[in-house]
């Protein structure tokens, strides 16, 4: 489980690279945060995992 602070942390930063932020959700699988950048032709993915076993 994460956060909504550090949630709010992560996607304040991502709003200065894109106007749309998409999230993918799923209850086996890490969430997906799909990032298109304002003036670049290309896509970011990134992953957010929670630590399981500590």
């Amino acid at each position: 489980n994460f956060t909504l602070s550090y949630l709010k942390d992560m996607f304040g930063q991502l709003k200065n690279l894109s106007e749309v932020v998409t999230l993918y959700l799923s209850t086996d699988m890490p969430l997906r945060i799909e990032v298109t950048p304002n003036d670049l032709n290309l896509e970011i993915d990134l992953y957010l995992a929670p630590m399981i076993g500590v």
